[in-house]
């Protein structure tokens, strides 16, 4: 994964995250330390980025409503807790940040700058 960056410290990811906003992007951050099921990455990320209401909540459904987000300024999109998401839910987590990836990808060839902070990083 490229555009998926992994921070130890929360501190240190909450730096970056500042600069980015400093440069104008928007930064959605999402604490993932309490979700137990797919449904929590689903829901929160959704609502953060404004996907619509309907969209299937799987990986699929996922990665098809990223497909349709565009970042003109710039977008970066930051989990804290994300090792607790993993280890309740380890295929998902590590899917999802793949399905992420993939789309920072497909924006960086439309000349959008979209990116991924994860903290901590999972194994």
């Amino acid at each position: 994964m490229t555009h998926v960056r992994p921070f130890l410290e929360e501190v240190v990811l909450d730096a970056v995250a500042a600069s980015l906003r400093a440069r104008g992007q928007r930064v959605i951050r999402l604490d993932a330390s309490g979700w137990t099921a797919d449904d929590d990455l689903y829901r929160e990320l959704g609502a953060a980025l404004d996907l619509p209401a309907g969209f299937r909540h799987d990986l699929d459904g996922l990665s098809g409503c990223l497909a349709e987000v565009t970042a003109p300024n710039g977008l970066a999109v930051a989990f804290v807790g994300y090792d607790n998401f993993s280890a309740a839910r380890p295929d998902t987590a590590r899917a999802a940040l793949e399905i992420i990836d993939d789309w920072c990808v497909a924006a960086a060839a439309r000349g959008q700058h979209v990116s991924c902070l994860v903290q901590p990083p999972i194994s």
